[in-house]
């Protein structure tokens, strides 16, 4: 009994080590092939993007926070992208240290401009290892045929036809009661803006395909190994993200898994799911800073839990009027993230929201929520709900100053809470809807 035991948590263990290793191995030599790409053409079709950084919104009627274009954030990308990273080094070298070039006392955006105008006096070469720049592996074969602009409307058609994908198998599975809070999902992360800034579209992209994955139901998969999808999103998000809002790579699939699969114990499974998500998210931002420090002989270990312990302390650095780092409390933190969103979207999604319970409730008798216990899974979806909260808690630092882009791990709290109030609204009205035909 006690071997089969020890056999039934060994085998699937081993397996998920497996499939680590396997997705390090996959990332690991994708970066290093397109760090093999000749940079000509991707120099030259970089330079060209120095026109779009003009606009820090999308619309001057919208000037919310959230509103706002990370141009800067954006043109670091184009210049790790262009940087053939020097004569000196191997390409495994190049893909591990990420360097780009930078015009000193600029911003990124400035230093394309003036090496578009051929000034390049001032421009020294930088690292930025601590991070995989997994992006770069769709960035620069495509630099090698479009600019900034058609890259980002490529973008936006990509993210279009998963959203669109999304809503269509929930529709064809019966699950059209999730569509809405789905588009307040969507909503509320702002879609032209999440489009247009490529470091926000990574972590966009890949929580689209894993709602989409758990909608078209591959429920074999995940039935012989549950927890290989949120092992996957997990380290594809260390892979590719910037420190965005990398929280809705795992709760925004997991909110439909719990909607969808009619399991028991959807709290152990939304432990369990965290659990999963957040060793490949660590372990795979690990492997980084030590291949990074063994390859290069670079203390990229050392940098990084640096970097790691300022980002989770509760001081910033540049307020207005004061000097030195201050103190912030967890309510500042909060209260960014809330100011981020404009008005206009809120009442969409009020909007939204009020018309997925009333369809709910509408449609009680002819179209139910299938779920065995409703209230133990709202319940759940509730906790699930406050997870951006205790995010803001960790992150303090990070979420203060990057408010205007953290905020969207909110979205995460819009749709659990909206799927949660949305089958308790559909059990009601189920019963109500029978206690009705009892009575005639």
């Amino acid at each position: 009994m006690g071997e089969k035991c020890i056999q039934g948590i060994l085998k699937p263990a081993l397996f998920e080590v497996g499939v680590f290793a396997g997705v390090l191995a996959i990332c690991l030599l994708a970066l290093v092939g397109v760090y093999s790409l000749p940079t000509d053409r991707i120099e030259a079709n970089v330079l060209l993007s120095a026109e779009h950084f003009g606009d820090t919104y999308v619309s001057p009627m919208s000037e919310a926070p959230g509103s706002r274009i990370d141009g800067y954030t954006d043109a670091l990308m184009l210049l790790e992208a262009s940087n053939a990273g020097g004569e000196d080094r191997s390409v495994l070298d190049c893909a591990l240290l990420n360097s780009y070039v930078w015009i000193e006392g600029v911003s990124p955006a400035e230093t394309i401009a003036e090496l578009s105008d051929g000034d390049d006096r001032n421009a020294v070469v930088m690292d930025y290892p601590r991070y995989w720049h997994g992006y770069l592996v769709a960035l620069k074969p495509l630099l090698m045929v479009f600019d900034y602009g058609e890259i980002r409307n490529i973008l936006m058609c990509v993210q279009t036809v998963l959203v669109t994908g999304l809503v269509v198998a929930l529709d064809r599975r019966r699950h059209g009661w999730l569509i809405p809070s789905v588009l307040a999902f969507w909503l509320f992360l702002n879609p032209p803006i999440v489009a247009l800034c490529m470091q926000y579209s990574a972590v966009t992209t890949i929580s689209l395909v894993g709602m989409l994955v758990v909608a078209l139901g591959g429920s074999a998969f995940r039935r012989l190994h549950p927890s290989t999808l949120f092992l996957v999103l997990g380290m594809l998000t260390s892979f590719f993200d910037l420190l965005t809002f990398p929280m809705l790579t795992l709760f925004a699939p997991l909110v439909l898994s719990l909607a969808l699969e009619d399991g028991s114990n959807p709290l152990g499974r939304s432990a369990k799911a965290t659990l999963v998500w957040g060793v490949g998210y660590a372990a795979m931002w690990v492997s980084k800073w030590v291949i990074a420090s063994l390859v290069t002989n670079t203390d990229v270990v050392g940098m990084a839990l640096e970097q790691a312990q300022h980002r989770a302390a509760g001081t910033v650095e540049g307020v207005a009027g004061a000097d030195g780092a201050v103190s912030v409390t967890y309510v500042e933190v909060l209260l960014r993230q809330l100011s981020s969103t404009s008005l206009i979207t809120v009442a969409f999604i009020a909007i939204v929201v009020s018309a997925s319970l009333l369809v709910a409730w509408k449609n009680r008798g002819h179209w139910t929520v299938a779920l065995r216990d409703p209230k133990r899974v709202s319940a759940t979806l509730v906790l699930v709900g406050l997870s951006p909260f205790v995010w803001y808690a960790a992150l303090q630092n990070h979420s203060y100053i990057h408010f205007w882009m953290t905020y969207r791990n909110l979205g995460v709290s819009i749709l659990s809470w909206g799927v949660a109030a949305t089958i308790l609204a559909s059990s009601a009205g189920e019963k109500a809807w029978r206690s009705k035909q009892a009575e005639l």
